[in-house]
């Protein structure tokens, strides 16, 4: 049987194909990072929507490869970049709505300025001229703000800064100015939040020192306890489809073992419900493998769950918001083990295996994860616990 291993450890380099399912988003979505194979079959060489099944909306933006935000596009998976070029990797996200209006224009009448002055003729974080707004200072303290109607609840106030002119503090504010936040503005774009939660927020920015200039793109208003992906508007709030990705599963897995290593993002923080990094399953919860970040904390947890009942629940490791990590899992019958990010393995060696179809990133909007999975790859082996902390 040929196996995988991990390019971080010290192990033999995999051979070219190892039977199970590899995905590497470093090579984008198509074949040449993609297959599945059985164990004594040719592998299927396939791009990622070959092999999966994805859905998606076309309302949020994300970087591309040239270090520019690109628009989705339906049902078309958002592989993403770091500003530095670098691969993050499949971006999956839950149900978010921007509920601000005309997110890049304040000229709008939806935004009201005081001794400011706002003219929609800069160059966005998309590349496109005349896409942003420039706010100028004409007094000190100038704002800009915009007021939403909404019953209470956990707001994150997320907006696209770059400094034109001036040195004076930039303050963002969700609650009309009650408190405001000073953000460290360079002359490069990038993105700022803040988070409260209260009824009707009044959102938006305010430029200290006279004279002072910035330039936005998509402020963006969103009940939820840390930003998503930039969802512009216009004349409307707009909500974004949750993502979904599945695989029926064939021939190339096991039913009495596997091992699983996935390299990903975290998300920018905890939820009220778990996010499901991925999970085995059969359809329903009754049957499943999976790796979560629990509503109640950061814990790296895995479950199993076989008729229903609990079978082994194991944590190792903690997710640190926005930051990368790596994951490895092993089960057998009466055999389950995880590592987090080279920790030493928690185990557990009492259980049942359940019986699963299905293979699937992003399980329901209620439990699904906000962040990337750079690199996926599962053995239809239970590979040692030493192999598990060397990745």
């Amino acid at each position: 049987m040929r196996t995988f291993a991990s390019l971080r450890s010290g192990l033999q380099p995999p051979p070219r194909y190892a039977d199970g399912i590899h995905l590497d988003f470093a090579f984008g979505t198509s074949a040449l990072g993609h297959y599945v194979k059985a164990a004594g079959s040719a592998p299927t060489i396939a791009a990622f929507t070959t092999l999966f099944t994805f859905t998606g909306g076309n309302q949020s933006y994300y970087r591309g490869p040239a270090g520019l935000l690109v628009a989705a596009v339906t049902n078309t998976p958002r592989i993403e970049y770091n500003t530095n070029g670098n691969c993050l990797g499949l971006l999956m996200e839950s149900a978010r709505t921007n509920l601000g209006l005309h997110s890049n224009d304040g000229t709008n009448a939806a935004w009201v300025s005081l001794n400011a002055t706002a003219a929609k003729t800069a160059t966005g974080p998309d590349g496109v001229s005349n896409s942003a707004t420039t706010l100028t200072a004409t007094a000190g303290n100038g704002t800009c703000l915009q007021t939403v109607v909404s019953l209470s609840a956990q707001r994150t106030f997320s907006i696209w800064l770059k400094r034109r002119t001036g040195t004076g503090n930039i303050d963002m504010t969700v609650d009309g100015g009650v408190g405001w936040t000073t953000k460290t503005i360079t002359s490069s774009w990038a993105r700022y939040s803040i988070t409260q939660t209260l009824a009707n927020p009044v959102f938006g920015l305010r430029i200290v020192t006279s004279g002072d200039e910035v330039d936005f793109w998509c402020a963006q208003i969103e009940s939820a306890p840390f930003m998503s992906s930039s969802i512009p508007t216009t004349t409307a709030s707009v909500a974004r489809t949750v993502d979904t990705c599945i695989r029926t599963l064939g021939t190339e897995y096991s039913a009495t073992a596997g091992t699983v290593v996935v390299f990903g993002t975290a998300s920018g923080g905890q939820e009220s419900a778990a996010q499901r990094i991925f999970v085995f399953h059969d359809g329903t919860d009754n049957e499943r493998i999976h790796l979560a970040r629990p509503g109640s904390s950061d814990v790296a947890r895995v479950s199993i769950q076989d008729g229903g009942v609990n079978q082994a629940t194991l944590d190792a490791g903690s997710f640190t918001s926005l930051a990368k990590f790596r994951s490895a899992i092993a089960w057998a019958a009466n055999d389950f083990a995880t590592s987090f990010d080279g920790s030493a393995a928690s185990t557990d060696t009492g259980g049942t295996l359940p019986t699963m179809t299905s293979l699937e990133f992003g399980l329901t909007n209620v439990q699904q994860m906000n962040g990337h999975i750079r690199k996926f790859d599962y053995s239809p082996v239970r590979l040692p616990n030493g192999f598990l902390t060397s990745v």
